[in-house]
């Protein structure tokens, strides 16, 4: 109770109305609740954890006046630090919190210019910094007493997580001290070297090469590092899972380093292959070896040896001949396909490749037939095969994924790889698998996973293939997949990728043939009922068509306009998309469109004719239908470009038939569709998806001007129009407002305004 009193007085805003009783306060509170905790420790009393907790509330709350007095400041951190010591791992999470406020003082101090430097100046508690990171180390120790496989699930899960937490802690006290920490732990780790003769304590070692391996994200350039840590390493007394495990993640996570030091290198890898064998060692082992190896300094060097690492490797991937599904198999494939890619010759880069990826290619195509045989018996289809099926097409993704020219390392920086030279090899790979890929698509039943799986596939290949001979057939597999199978937004966002990637403004009849096809599976989908498209709901997010509770109210506010100024369509072409759901799949309909403004960017002439007056119609009637952000987005982005365009492109030979189709559209549906507009942007859409019309309204506004404003003052004039809730003279302010606008960036102000007074949210705009 008392303590619970104590945790609420500390965190409270009294000491900021008097600052001068915090110090005589926190003097009490060091006099007394130290003694408790011992008392409380030795008891087994769990209240020794609220203590703990006050202390880290404290140091929480008023770190900044904490630092205003030195003398206070410094017995602080010490009870605190003697309490982590004394007290269990769960405990000393607790200082995690605390190292966090001191880093964000430290990084005020040396970044603000306004701030007093005094204010923020921490360092006199550097030795009260590292004095944490020694606790964390402590307390990151495997326990001394029993083997971690001997606690309950429970609390190992807790121990591993709390490193995490340790981990993440040091590293924040590293980037403020930097190179004394690093020495520190050095140091600690060369003293349990020497004295473990004796103490037989791996425990201590563990702890901090897995500390050390946590700063790698920090330490990037820093060589001097490097020989010291190895020489260190390479004295290593190798007793135990755990640490054999913690050293061979260092080494993984210093990668960008270990090329600096040959030697290491080749000991490090050479140690690898036994820990491959070894199912307890063997997950580590190889996301080390795939860390190494993505370091094309490391792979350069490797490469040298790659027939004897194939050989080495060779029993490990296989068990009589037969691919094993099994995740660090994956990671020591894909290791070796890096170091392939550094080879300097096509012809061995090929052969190598081919050598590795071989039987995965086979797999897929002999899975092809068992699966086209057991359709064609009508048999019930075997899926336990799946999973390798899967990870196989995942693998053959990763290894075009190597020879990405504008690959971004692990550092986050790009770089240009050797392997950018051996593309070619590539290409022969990539061109005889699209057949084996497209015998998969054709079947009658697929997994919606496989179709993901390839679309990924074709994705990564478009993008390293400067030569653009396969496009066509995988335009053609895709489309298949999608009207064939269920609708996956995947399979459209890489068709999207792959109009970028042809020729620009060239007529193709595989492309026409393509967008004819799927505008037509998309109007499909908007026609089904919820359901009526269950496989399609699996796998792709459908959303609810009813308001939320904001536009909900919004639609109440505005319920004159919903009853009295819904646009009535009594156009027979109009008429037959009232009934279409173009939210029902806003993943499906946002990358239908995106594939769409890709024609437009890139290859308008092959777009069919009609399907971009269709698509004005359909949103035109189904406007106020739309609910959500990403459906309203997607659609009124593409309008916005389609009229921008019309203005841009009027000069281009090539765009005239489809400039004719949307000025023929416009005459037509003009006045009605600029109606709806604002209509739908005073009231008629819920307010969470006004800003998206904004974009409608500003490309009308600059490329048909005229139109635009003559159509608007016919429907503003009207009373009552969006609301009853505006006044003419508003409307009026409006209307000049826009036609007045000359920035470049969205009018989103002035439709906002039109929409709350619209609405009745306010009066006064």
């Amino acid at each position: 109770m008392v303590l619970d009193e104590m945790f609420t007085f500390m965190g409270g805003k009294i000491f900021r109305v008097y600052p001068s009783a915090f110090g005589s306060v926190l003097s009490r509170v060091l006099m007394i609740f130290p003694s408790f905790y011992i008392l409380a420790l030795q008891e087994e009393n769990q209240i020794f954890n609220q203590i703990f907790m006050l202390f880290s509330h404290i140091a929480e709350n008023h770190i900044k006046t904490l630092l205003k007095n030195s003398e206070l400041s410094n017995n602080f951190f010490k009870a605190l630090i003697q309490m982590a010591l004394k007290g269990d791992f769960e405990t000393c999470e607790l200082l995690s919190p605390v190292i966090t406020e001191i880093a964000a003082l430290h990084e005020l101090y040396t970044t603000s210019t306004t701030t007093t430097p005094s204010d923020c100046d921490i360092s006199g508690w550097y030795q009260h910094l590292g004095e944490m990171v020694e606790v964390f180390r402590l307390k990151s120790m495997y326990p001394l007493d029993k083997d971690i496989s001997d606690l309950f699930e429970e609390d190992a899960e807790k121990f591993f997580a709390f490193r995490v937490i340790a981990g993440d802690s040091v590293l924040e006290v590293y980037n403020i001290l930097e190179g004394k920490i690093l020495q520190q732990l050095l140091n600690s780790l060369w003293s349990d070297i020497q004295s473990f003769a004796t103490t037989k304590c791996w425990q201590s070692i563990e702890a901090t090469i897995y500390l050390l391996s946590c700063l790698s994200e920090s330490i990037t350039e820093d060589t001097e590092f490097v020989p010291q840590l190895f020489s260190i390493l390479g004295q290593l007394p190798i007793q135990s899972t755990p640490l054999i495990k913690s050293t061979m993640t260092l080494a993984g996570n210093y990668s960008n380093l270990i090329d600096k030091n040959t030697l290491f290198l080749e000991k490090i890898v050479k140690d690898f292959f036994p820990a491959f064998e070894n199912p307890d060692l063997k997950s580590v082992a190889s996301q080390a070896f795939l860390s190494i190896s993505k370091n094309s300094r490391c792979a350069s060097i490797l490469s040298h040896s790659i027939t004897q690492l194939i050989s080495l490797c060779a029993p490990i991937l296989s068990n009589n001949n037969k691919i094993l599904d099994d995740s660090s198999n994956f990671n020591i494939l894909e290791a070796l396909l890096y170091i392939i890619s550094t080879l300097p010759s096509d012809t061995q880069v090929l052969n190598y490749s081919t050598q590795l990826l071989y039987p995965f290619i086979l797999f897929i195509k002999n899975y092809y037939t068992i699966q086209l045989q057991q359709q064609q018996l009508q048999q019930q289809q075997q899926q336990t095969e799946l999973p390798l099926l899967l990870s196989s097409i995942n693998l053959l993704t990763k290894f075009c994924k190597i020879y990405d020219e504008e690959q971004v390392n692990e550092y986050g920086t790009t770089q240009q790889d050797n392997n950018s030279n051996n593309i070619k090899p590539v290409f022969e790979i990539i061109n005889n698998i699209i057949p084996i890929y497209g015998e998969l698509l054709s079947l009658n039943r697929l997994e919606s996973s496989i179709i993901e799986a390839i679309s990924i596939f074709y994705k990564k290949a478009i993008m390293i293939n400067n030569n653009h001979t396969n496009i066509p057939e995988i335009n053609r597999q895709l489309t298949l997949a999608f009207l064939k199978h269920t609708p996956l937004s995947l399979v459209l966002s890489t068709l999207s990728i792959s109009i970028v990637n042809l020729p620009k403004e060239q007529h193709l009849n595989f492309l026409v043939d393509s967008l004819s096809s799927i505008s037509s599976k998309i109007i499909q989908i908007w026609s089904e009922q919820p359901n009526q498209n269950n496989n399609s709901s699996k796998k792709n997010k459908k959303i609810n068509n009813n308001f939320d509770n904001d536009d909900h109210d919004n639609n109440k506010n505005n319920n004159n306009n919903s009853n009295n100024n819904q646009i009535q369509f009594e156009d027979n072409e109009l008429n037959e998309f009232k009934n279409l759901k173009i939210s029902i799949f806003p993943d499906i309909t946002k990358e239908y469109f995106t594939m769409i403004t890709q024609y437009i960017r890139y290859n308008a002439v092959s777009i069919p004719q009609g399907v971009i007056s269709h698509l004005f119609s359909i949103i035109l009637v189904n406007i106020t239908k739309i609910h959500d952000k990403v459906t309203a987005r997607a659609c009124f982005s593409f309008m916005a470009l389609i009229i921008t365009k019309s203005k841009e492109m009027k000069s281009q030979i090539k765009w005239e038939p489809l400039l004719n189709e949307i000025n023929g559209w416009l005459s037509i549906h003009g006045e009605l569709f600029i109606k709806q507009i604002l209509y739908s942007a005073g009231g008629g859409i819920p307010r969470s998806v006004v800003q998206f019309i904004s974009e409608v309204i500003a490309s009308l506004v600059s490329s048909y001007p005229e139109v635009f404003r003559i159509s608007a003052l016919k429907c503003l004039s009207v009373d009552g129009f969006p609301s009853s809730n505006i006044t003419k003279e508003q409307k009026e302010k409006f209307l000049n407002s826009l036609m007045l606008y000359r920035s470049k960036k969205l009018p989103l102000k002035i439709v906002t305004d039109f929409s709350l007074v619209s609405l009745g949210i306010a009066t006064n705009q």
